[in-house]
């Protein structure tokens, strides 16, 4: 019961179910008018009597199909077709048609995948609807087809577009956001969603001014208003804080789009942080070398006054005087304290660095520092944590000065956390781009610092407290500077503050052992100081002491005179060197041209830079000793009884 090609109008089965396709009086509604237009609609028309049977289908149909076939219901078989979204072949009795005449059902755009009578295969759109008597007793069906194989290619095409479009804004380093006239999220690229620090699912068809409700009245929040209402570009820098206090420093950029504007966001907190702490770095440098240059000065100063102090109190025999003069020098000696700190500060102490295990340090200082309050502390540290390379002694002060200060910023009290993590250097400008570090983290519950206040912690004599020197930080920062390693605080007022410091996990040598000496309590003394004061007295301690002593001001001097006694019986036996010497020949200078002549004589330098590295590893310089200035009677008398090394069996030539 099949047939090719159109139906023709004197079909008398045809015309009756025609009849039928509409309410129109039949008086208005003239069948061969509607058979003709049924004939040029450009999509597939089929009709079917009440048995399923297809008796009618227009040229669109045979155009779509390549073909017609008149079935009844068990051949419709030959027709075949898939659901679109499943795949799913599409059984005889699931056709739209033959449910609108079994089931009286009214289907609308179901799209199915055929294969036409060529062999070729389409997408189209499937429609049907039962056709009823005027009893409404359902005589037949009318279904049509519409190909939509490009529209659906089109789409697919679209889609494909959309999502390497999407792909393409996910991989942007700026963030991109899109609000529509309503401030609703519109869209979120995966950089924006990393700025927002939500997730995009949660902040999409939302209000951008419900989600950030503290950003109404600031100057983001005003350009973008502005944008909404005259369609003109706009860019500012402005930070953003996130509910958990944190700051972020964005660059916005925001644009008219046809949705309502697109607001573009670049981070530039780690830009910014960066900057600060090389500003920082620089101005603690300048004020370094100032600290620097003073406390030298004073321990120049020192020294002449401890000399002199010390050899009145030798001379003396009035019990009150002697007492008078002891306190004198211990008042200079808290002096010396500072200018210590003011040292150590611009110079950080070179470190004697070995590799060890952090974690029983950390416990240690903590524990102590918190001993006797009321203060709890958790320890976090990897299990896998490296070892680091620091001086035991310089990081223990500076772990009591963190400690401390977060123990006072909590009044006593609270929950002090202490964690040390394996850390790559991801941005920090003073640390090495690759390198690998220990960040060692201490957090407090206290009241945080002042935005004011946060980036002048380090500098020296800034302090927040009343009894405070305002060294302790500084001093931290010195120390780690001089470890390869730095220093940073995160904080926010009333929550608390958090000190991160990085150690570097590499190793490196210990400094050289002081050689073995043998004392002797006399000899003949080369000193050399361009300080008058220091002259006077270091030459008045070394005679009370029983020692001969010839003094200069500058090492040129102090050579030729070496030279000049060399071999005699005036030979001297040790040589005591001032390290630096405005316009003339330092120690350094100073002893290369003397181990030249005499790789032997004991060399020692003296020095108010106690903390450089020629005072830490003398002997890596050539000296055999060190002495910091301002240094008092014992502590020459301990260099020259303790250190001081004879090489001949006499007092002759050394």
């Amino acid at each position: 019961m099949s047939q090719d090609g159109p139906l023709s109008p004197n079909h008398d089965e045809t015309t009756e179910t025609v009849m039928c396709l509409s309410d129109t009086p039949r008086d208005l509604l003239n069948l061969d008018s509607l058979y003709h237009v049924m004939e040029a609609l450009p999509v597939a028309v089929y009709i079917m009597d009440k048995n399923g049977t297809i008796v009618y289908g227009n040229p669109a149909g045979k155009q779509i199909w390549k073909g017609i076939k008149y079935v009844g219901p068990e051949e419709f078989c030959t027709y075949e077709a898939w659901w679109y979204e499943s795949g799913k072949k599409i059984e005889a009795h699931q056709w739209a048609g033959s449910r609108a005449i079994h089931k009286g059902e009214t289907s609308t755009d179901e799209v199915i995948r055929i294969r036409c009578f060529d062999g070729s295969e389409k997408i189209i759109s499937n429609s049907a609807m039962p056709l009823r008597d005027e009893k409404g007793a359902i005589i037949g069906a009318v279904a049509i087809n519409r190909d939509i194989t490009r529209e659906i290619e089109n789409g697919v095409r679209l889609r494909k577009s959309e999502q390497r479009y999407r792909r393409t804004l996910d991989h942007l380093l700026e963030g991109i956001q899109i609000l529509d006239y309503d401030w609703r999220y519109l869209y979120i690229n995966h950089t924006a969603e990393l700025h927002n620090r939500r997730p995009r699912e949660e902040l999409l068809g939302r209000r951008y001014t419900d989600e950030w409700p503290e950003i109404r009245g600031t100057a983001i929040f005003q350009t973008i208003e502005q944008c909404f209402i005259d369609r003109k570009a706009r860019q500012l820098e402005h930070e953003l804080q996130f509910p958990d206090g944190d700051i972020g420093v964005f660059q916005w950029s925001v644009q008219p789009v046809e949705e309502g504007v697109l607001i573009m966001s670049v981070d530039n907190t780690h830009r910014k942080r960066s900057e600060s702490q090389l500003q920082r770095h620089q101005r603690l440098e300048s004020l370094g070398y100032l600290a620097g240059g003073i406390a030298h000065d004073f321990n120049n100063l020192f020294g002449g006054i401890y000399g002199n102090i010390d050899l009145a109190i030798a001379e003396s025999r009035e019990p009150a005087i002697i007492e008078l003069l002891q306190n004198s020098i211990r008042t200079i000696d808290r002096a010396r304290l500072l200018t210590r700190q003011l040292i150590t500060f611009s110079q950080g102490g070179t470190p004697n660095r070995n590799p060890g295990s952090l974690f029983p340090l950390l416990a240690d200082v903590a524990m102590s520092c918190s001993e006797g309050t009321g203060v709890t502390v958790q320890l976090d540290i990897d299990d896998d944590l490296k070892q680091a390379s620091f001086d035991c002694e310089q990081i223990s002060q500076v772990m009591e000065n963190v400690v401390t200060n977060a123990v006072e910023s909590m009044q006593q009290s609270g929950v002090l956390k202490i964690s040390a993590r394996n850390w790559k250097n991801g941005h920090s400008p003073i640390l090495h781009p690759r390198g690998k570090y220990i960040r060692v983290s201490v957090g407090d519950s206290g009241m945080g610092i002042a935005a004011d206040n946060i980036d002048k912690v380090f500098d020296p004599f800034f302090t927040t407290k009343e009894t405070g020197r305002g060294l302790g930080l500084s001093t931290c920062y010195s120390i780690l500077q001089r470890h390869e390693g730095a220093i940073e605080i995160e904080s926010v007022p009333r929550r608390g503050t958090t000190v991160h410091f990085y150690l570097p996990a590499v190793d490196f040598e210990s400094i050289h052992p002081r050689p073995e000496v043998t004392p002797h309590p006399e000899g003949r003394i080369l000193f050399m100081d361009d300080d008058d004061v220091i002259r006077m007295a270091t030459e008045a301690m070394m005679k009370r002491l029983g020692y001969s002593v010839t003094c200069v001001k500058e090492g040129k001097e102090a050579f030729e005179l070496f030279c000049r006694k060399s071999g005699t019986p005036d030979a001297y036996h040790a040589v005591i060197l001032d390290l630096t010497v405005p316009g003339g020949w330092g120690g350094m200078q100073t002893v290369s041209e003397i181990r030249k002549l005499n790789p032997d004589v004991p060399i020692f330098v003296a020095s108010g830079y106690m903390d450089v590295p020629v005072m830490k590893t003398p002997a890596d310089f050539g000296f055999n000793g060190s002495i910091s200035k301002p240094y008092r009677f014992e502590d020459l008398a301990a260099l020259l009884d303790n250190v001081f090394t004879w090489h001949t069996p006499d007092r002759g030539t050394p």
